[in-house]
């Protein structure tokens, strides 16, 4: 999630600095750095020609070995994979229509359940286009959860059903597959993340061409409006996870004030945010737990907790970057699993005596 404003590539330069609007200072990318962000879409295809007929080979029970986690993925790719793995499991996996994108393209959900639990946890992923490694992630911790069943072994599932939203910003993700690869924002320029209502919106005033630029107004987008109008209308959600990347870290609220919440609820985050530390270091990942790594006025955490009063997080998965070698996606994606399943008990611990949510 870590800004940047502008990559410049040049044949003939010895670095190529990309200006990092979060610290205000440049990041340089060394010529073998940026060739490889130029390259990744290219090197991915090349991945996927390798491994064409992965669906076929979908096996019950080892679905984490597949070769679609060989690759990055794209769209199509990542709607395929799961629409094939809703055939295969046609009563725990449910698929709807959540929301639209500025361009008009539908935002796609799918839910996982084993039809004995009455609450539901929520993630969703690439709020930011260029984080290709949230949805693979992501993606794979579905791909555990359903080995788990086969195999009778420890899930989410156990404690709560699971709403995944794969791809939140549609439109800039394909753009991210067809020479905009460094892509942050929506397809109408606006931070999907700086878009959920805040008391603090645009508090940096931020105006249009900033990868920070929070639209003109709170929901002004049709993604995150409609993505309101779900979390209002699904009173059986009690808690959320906003995937990102790249700063091993998870993050509760607030993000847009100094402040912190207020008890019960700080010592209850604490005590989440931490088992969710726990639960990744286990199967080795490394991740800090903290409220913010910089100010962010409207992001999703904050926007859940304050309306729903309900466990929401951010987890930033690590990575050396925004493009990173597929043969990452597994241990990324291992850490997310054991994440999710550490979230669900911790929220669980959260929701016991409260109130639904309003």
């Amino acid at each position: 999630m870590k800004l940047l404003s502008s990559l410049v590539f040049a044949a003939a330069a010895v670095n190529v600095a990309v200006a990092d609007s979060i610290n205000d200072k440049d990041t340089v990318y060394s010529p073998e750095e940026a060739k490889a962000i130029q390259d990744d879409a290219d090197v991915n295809r090349e991945c996927h020609k390798v491994t064409q007929g992965y669906l076929d080979k979908l096996t019950p029970g080892q679905y984490t070995t597949n070769g679609f986690f060989d690759c990055f993925r794209t769209a199509d790719q990542i709607y395929g994979f799961l629409d094939a793995l809703q055939k295969k499991h046609p009563t725990t996996i449910s698929k709807f229509d959540v929301s639209k994108t500025f361009e008009g393209r539908t935002i796609v959900g799918y839910k996982l359940s084993n039809g004995k639990n009455v609450k539901a946890i929520y993630t969703q992923a690439v709020q930011h286009a260029r984080e290709w490694a949230s949805a693979s992630s992501t993606l794979y911790g579905v791909a555990a959860t359903l080995d788990a069943l086969t195999t009778n072994t420890e899930s989410v599932l156990d404690t709560y059903d699971l709403i995944l939203v794969p791809i939140v910003n549609l439109d800039s993700y394909l753009k991210t597959w067809t020479g905009q690869r460094m892509l942050r924002v929506s397809a109408n320029g606006v931070d999907l993340n700086r878009n959920w209502p805040t008391p603090y919106f645009n508090a940096d005033n931020e105006r249009p061409g900033s990868e920070v630029y929070p639209g003109p107004y709170e929901l002004s987008e049709p993604e995150t409006a409609g993505l309101h109008t779900f979390f209002q209308a699904h009173k059986e959600i009690d808690g959320a996870i906003d995937f990102h990347t790249n700063a091993a870290a998870v993050l509760y609220p607030f993000g847009d004030t100094t402040k912190d919440p207020a008890e019960p609820y700080l010592g209850r985050y604490k005590t989440l945010a931490n088992a969710v530390q726990a639960g990744m270091k286990a199967v080795g990942g490394e991740y800090d737990v903290m409220q913010r790594l910089y100010p962010t006025y409207g992001n999703v955490r904050d926007y859940f907790f304050r309306n729903y009063t309900k466990p929401g997080i951010t987890i930033e998965i690590s990575g050396s970057g925004f493009v990173v070698p597929a043969s990452t996606i597994r241990t990324r994606g291992k850490e997310v699993h054991a994440g999710l399943i550490s979230y669900a008990r911790a929220a669980r611990v959260w929701n016991q005596g409260d109130k639904p949510a309003c």
